[in-house]
């Protein structure tokens, strides 16, 4: 019989997302650099970073279920069905970086360092408490 933890781990790897790198060169890659650097970048007084990485998050259908219910209630609270639905929007996050996710092929699975923000947030969404808190690493990369 399974441990606790041993099950509780099994359950966590389930529901971490996949994570592919887009090919540089496809029309995707293309338009999210452009929007990225065109309006996603909120820092004018700071150099434009150099895109090198774009990684596509994949998530299991039903770790998706809660939002796909969220912005059902969004456009029932309006009362119309938005365009994109629910209101959602592309938006830039920048965070702290403790390992090498995404900076090659290779790098494509989230690390379990707990002072990883990047990995934090990809297998467990946002804190929103820690949103604007200044944060200090020995590695400060923007994904």
């Amino acid at each position: 019989m399974e441990s606790r933890k041993a099950q509780n781990s099994k359950q966590l790897r389930w529901q971490i997302p996949e994570l592919s790198p887009l090919d540089r060169h496809s029309a995707t890659w293309a338009h999210l650099k452009k929007r990225f650097l065109s309006i996603g970048w909120q820092h004018p007084h700071k150099p434009m970073p150099r895109v090198r990485a774009i990684l596509k998050i994949s998530h299991q259908e039903d770790a998706l279920e809660k939002f796909f219910l969220y912005r059902d209630e969004v456009d029932a609270e309006i009362g119309v069905r938005t365009d994109p639905p629910g209101n959602t929007k592309l938006r830039f996050h920048g965070t702290a970086v403790r390992c090498l996710l995404g900076e090659t092929p290779r790098h494509c699975k989230p690390c379990s360092h707990p002072s990883c923000s990047l990995c934090s947030i990809i297998k467990a969404s946002f804190c929103v408490a820690k949103c604007g808190l200044p944060f200090s690493t020995q590695l400060e990369v923007l994904h």
